[in-house]
């Protein structure tokens, strides 16, 4: 899959770090400080791991996707277009 075929919005809890690796890797992510600067950011290195993993093992089944991943699971519900 084409990194340019997936956009992200990144919630501000998620964090810089995640934001600018998903950047770093050629995605379209935009953070939701981006468009509401006065919400507070969140760092943690926990939360990169577990995008990293998202990317690794769920990449050809997030495309077109609304995904959530909350209590150590991942929800993926597809956008019809």
């Amino acid at each position: 899959m084409n990194s340019s075929e997936l956009r992200f919005l990144v919630d501000v809890g998620v964090g810089k770090g995640i934001e600018r690796y998903l950047q770093e890797e050629g995605y379209d992510a935009k953070a939701v400080r981006d468009i509401d600067p006065r919400m507070e950011d969140a760092t943690g290195t926990e939360k990169l791991h577990v995008v990293k993993h998202i990317m690794k093992n769920y990449l050809d089944r997030i495309k077109n996707c609304f995904c959530v991943f909350q209590n150590d699971k991942l929800r993926i519900k597809r956008i019809k277009r």
